[in-house]
């Protein structure tokens, strides 16, 4: 938090132990942080400076015995090449090393560059107290191995990255924000801190979210005549605000072929429903269509006071809670971050097809990631929101959310 964050990449280790320089070398590569290539009129200058057997390119090798004016001499050559971005500056104590001195001669010369980042790994225990002090005193971060010492220059590239990423709010996506406020009012006017499934599944449909046709019947009639419209084979669900977890209390039922099934289901959907819970206002039963067979997928939105919406996604149906596969990132998410997200998921074999299998259609879960984005941006007034399942087709053949559920607040 002291130092500038690297304006480009390009890192350059100053070091008297050859060790922990391929240490540091190995943890850049695995962080992606890449080493700066020293121009020659640098790398001439250093041959001049230092013993015949240091290594002149990055890393630079000063040799065990450097005492300070070493260090600051080659420190000096390293700041003023025009491909460094970033000093990693490494110390073990040896004979001829005095650490206090050579941390001031580092933080002095730190001081005359501060657009570059400057870390230090001072490696050892009692002997560099002193030293660590020094460093401390002048706001230059110090860190006991050189893997630590890279992931905190690898944190501060993400971070540089995520400050400079355009706004990523996708404005041509068409929607009917007035739906979703109408809905949030209703929930609101009722007291109630979740919208009802129906009006769930409008809030999705108002940002271009496919999901199945469905209607609230209050009656067995009303189910009937719903579910003639809709078409056999059809799903009925336990509407009421006060019920979340339909299937925990059997008021889920699935694969309804025909008229005598419906009236069978929707009479005891609703016998279930008010033994588990008496007081329940339920308004009815929820005839929808089927969805398609396909792949689950989760995608959800937690609404952090701090952070706002942040967007998950997953492995959906039981797989969430039992493997909790699932990948994050702050709202808001442009194609790129979503398909990016995808890729992140231990079971990625799985939606991009493993043993013969047909891939999903990995552009419909991105298409629906960012319109989630989107609607969790424009309405503060969603804390939580959970997509499971997305029943993903294959390549072309889209995506449908096949359950749903908001929560409000504010």
């Amino acid at each position: 938090s002291l130092q500038p964050l690297p304006v480009a990449t390009g890192v350059v280790i100053v070091t008297n132990a050859g060790g922990p320089a391929v240490m540091a070398t190995d943890a850049c590569e695995r962080a992606g942080v890449a080493l700066a290539s020293l121009e020659n009129s640098t790398t001439t200058a250093l041959r001049e400076l230092l013993p015949p057997a240091a290594a002149l390119y990055n890393p630079v090798d000063i040799l065990g015995d450097a005492e300070p004016a070493r260090y600051e001499a080659a420190l000096r050559l390293t700041y003023r090449d025009p491909n460094v971005n970033c000093v990693l500056c490494i110390l073990t104590p040896q004979a001829m090393t005095d650490p206090v001195a050579t941390a001031e001669a580092f933080a002095s010369v730190a001081a005359e560059h501060p657009d570059v980042t400057s870390i230090a790994c001072f490696m050892g225990r009692d002997s560099l107290e002193e030293a660590w002090a020094v460093l401390r005193e002048r706001h230059i971060p110090n860190y006991p191995f050189p893997e630590r010492e890279v992931s905190s220059i690898g944190a501060l590239y993400a971070y540089r990255h995520v400050l400079e990423r355009p706004d990523t709010m996708d404005s041509s996506i068409q929607r009917n924000a007035s739906m979703v406020s109408d809905a949030i009012a209703v929930a609101r006017g009722r007291h109630h801190s979740f919208i009802t499934e129906q009006h769930a599944a409008e809030v999705l449909d108002a940002y271009g979210i496919r999901v199945p046709q469905g209607q609230v019947a209050r009656d067995l009639k009303s189910a009937l005549a719903a579910a003639t419209r809709i078409g056999y084979p059809v799903v009925a669900k336990i509407a009421s605000p006060d019920i979340l977890h339909k299937s925990d209390v059997g008021g889920i039922r699935v694969g309804i072929a025909n008229a005598d099934e419906l009236s069978i289901a929707y009479e005891e959907i609703l016998g279930k429903a008010r033994a588990y819970m008496a007081d329940a206002v339920i308004d009815g039963v929820l005839i929808q269509q089927m969805a398609p067979v396909g792949r689950e997928v989760i995608i959800g939105v937690d609404r952090d006071p701090t952070f706002g919406p942040l967007l998950m996604f997953g492995l959906g149906g039981v797989y969430v809670e039992v493997l909790k596969d699932v990948v994050f990132r702050l709202c808001p998410v442009d194609f790129a971050q979503a398909r990016q997200m995808i890729s992140e998921i231990r079971g990625f074999g799985l939606l991009r097809g493993a043993r013969g299998e047909q891939p999903a259609d990995l552009d419909a879960i991105a298409d629906v990631i960012v319109r989630v984005s989107v609607l969790a941006m424009e309405h503060p007034e969603i804390l939580e929101l959970d997509i499971n399942p997305l029943i993903v087709g294959q390549t072309h053949e889209g995506a449908m959310a096949a359950d749903v559920r908001i929560g409000i607040g504010g």
